[in-house]
């Protein structure tokens, strides 16, 4: 059977059951701030959270619909350890730990992927590549981000200040005349978002294109979503009221959505239909 009739095949029940586990094990990797944001801040902070974003449902909704369609999970040989590991991947769930439930799913994507075919084998990688993710967050981007972030504050610095000369530097802090000021943490760096924007860039690219052409694309996005960072960033600078417009749900998810129009567009430019 070639490749493309093992991605159109119906699902297996294993199939099936392998992929509504991957799904649940990105929910168990959620779980733990869901609790502490109910505990801190009741259901009303649930409601208010930004998390997850626009870009990491957008990957899942993506991920899983690659598994869905992908017919031959778990089944193109590989040693047969998808079975064992399902059964590991299921035990570990019932444990209350965010940074074992983004292992699992690592370990379990890779797994299902090495022994999968078609969109099964992708979606199975997309499901590894959301745990980690999680991994990048909380541990990569602390440690290596600080270049990025060093970047943004003298960009956003360099253009607020034609606007207002009177902002000041300190690091990564940035302080407006009136007293206003931010510091730019990692979770507002482009770094934050760019793993999952090159992930859902791979898994809306559709159709023949040359090298040439995707790479292309992808540097554009990359200065698409650079821009779109910096215009937030400053927006968090410029005053109290902007502050809040752009920290809050609305605004996080509006930039977080208008990111994701630029990655259908940059997948649309690297395809040889577009």
């Amino acid at each position: 059977m070639s490749t493309t009739a093992a991605s159109r095949a119906p699902m297996l029940p294993w199939g099936r059951v392998a992929a509504l586990l991957l799904f649940g094990g990105w929910l168990n990797m959620q779980a733990g701030s869901a609790i502490l944001t109910w505990r801190a801040d009741g259901p009303a902070g649930l409601l208010e959270s930004a998390s997850p974003g626009p870009l990491e449902l957008l990957a899942l909704w993506l991920a899983l619909g690659a598994l869905w369609r992908g017919g031959a999970l778990g089944q193109a040989g590989g040693g047969g350890l998808a079975g064992p590991a399902a059964w590991v991947f299921a035990a570990g769930m019932l444990l209350p730990s965010t940074l074992l439930a983004a292992l699992l799913l690592v370990g379990f994507g890779g797994i299902l992927a090495w022994e999968s075919r078609g969109a099964a084998r992708l979606g199975a990688l997309s499901m590894a590549a959301l745990g980690a993710n999680l991994l990048w967050l909380r541990y990569g981007q602390p440690a290596f981000g600080g270049p990025l972030i060093d970047a943004e504050a003298w960009t956003t610095h360099a253009l607020l200040s034609l606007a207002e000369p009177g902002l000041m530097r300190l690091g990564h802090q940035l302080r407006m005349p009136g007293g206003h000021g931010i510091v730019i943490l990692p979770g507002c760096s482009l770094g934050q978002t760019l793993p999952l924007a090159i992930l859902c860039f791979l898994l809306m690219h559709q159709g023949a294109s040359t090298a040439r052409r995707t790479v292309v694309a992808l540097a554009g996005l990359v200065l698409v979503l650079a821009a779109i960072n910096l215009l937030r960033l400053g927006l968090l600078a410029w005053s109290p009221a902007s502050f809040a417009w752009g920290h809050g749900l609305v605004g996080a998810n509006l930039f977080g959505l208008a990111a994701a129009g630029a990655i259908q567009l940059a997948a649309d430019a690297a395809s040889d239909h577009a």
